[in-house]
């Protein structure tokens, strides 16, 4: 082979089919490290381990070879003193290769070994207990508090009816949003979450407008807008004090002080018929 068809060959090898165009580069993504600390949840760091390694272009040959540079504490720890299998998830039982061999026997998968020793006991359990005390925050925005009862509903069941999903939705919803959304009965997710943006949308405008309160007749229109359950809340006048009592006394008294007083300074008034000419 010459020079020329050697240069020939690493152009073709270099090259984006002959264009002399060097093909993309894909940044390389580095995953979370996981050391199995009590605040460390193992089910989540899998799923953002095995995403990024997705991006990298992993498979599973990768994602087992590749594990253990992303653990560090006690979880190293396990992984060296722990024999484990060389396959990343779960294998069944497989036919045996050839004539009258027998089956392979089911393997299992790293991700299960290492969700077994690292993954909270009764962890949907536990999930499905955060579901059910989740309260939007008085400043969290809708969007966030929709996508994080969405996700813990995948979590503790991924085959969760929309129904289902709907009602934890309005569970937690802060209560002016329940009477703004409940009555146009969204059926899904996406639907609840897509008649939450139209009111914040719609909020956000009336926000922004620019007529004078006295056109709009704001100041009259106040009182309507507090939460029925905040009226119903506010405390009952109490009974005036004996402080409140004297201190009112005190200001009878200086209220006549000062009639009295305007009295004094007023000049009186000439009789008629006593004016007196001057020639």
């Amino acid at each position: 082979v010459d020079s020329t068809d050697d240069e020939q060959l690493f152009a073709d090898t270099d090259s984006d089919s002959g264009t002399g165009i060097m093909p993309p580069q894909i940044k390389f993504l580095s995953p979370e490290v996981f050391k199995a600390t009590p605040e460390d949840d193992a089910f989540d760091w899998l799923e953002r381990y095995e995403s990024t390694g997705a991006y990298n272009q992993w498979g599973d040959t990768e994602l087992r070879a590749n594990f253990s540079m992303y653990l560090d504490g006690a979880a190293i720890k396990w992984y060296l003193c722990s024999t484990l299998p060389m396959e990343w998830r779960d294998l069944p039982i497989r036919p045996g290769v050839g004539l009258n061999a027998a089956d392979l026997p089911a393997v299992t998968g790293v991700t299960t070994l290492f969700l077994k020793e690292f993954q909270q006991q009764n962890y949907k359990l536990f999930q499905e207990t955060r579901l059910r005390k989740r309260v939007q925050g008085i400043e969290e925005a809708t969007t966030n508090y929709y996508y994080d009862v969405i996700d813990l509903c995948r979590v503790v069941d991924p085959t969760m009816s929309e129904a289902t999903k709907v009602d934890y939705l309005f569970g937690g919803l802060r209560p002016s949003l329940v009477e703004k959304l409940y009555p146009l009965q969204p059926k899904t997710g996406e639907e609840f979450l897509e008649a939450a943006k139209r009111f914040t949308d719609a909020k956000l405008l009336a926000n922004r407008r620019n007529w004078p309160d006295a056109v709009l007749g704001v100041a009259a229109t106040r009182v309507a807008d507090v939460p029925i359950n905040f009226i119903r809340t506010l405390p009952k006048p109490s009974a005036p004090t004996v402080a409140d009592t004297e201190l009112w006394k005190v200001i009878k008294e200086l209220q006549g002080a000062v009639e009295s007083l305007k009295i004094q300074a007023t000049p009186p008034q000439k009789r008629p018929g006593n004016e007196k000419k001057v020639t």
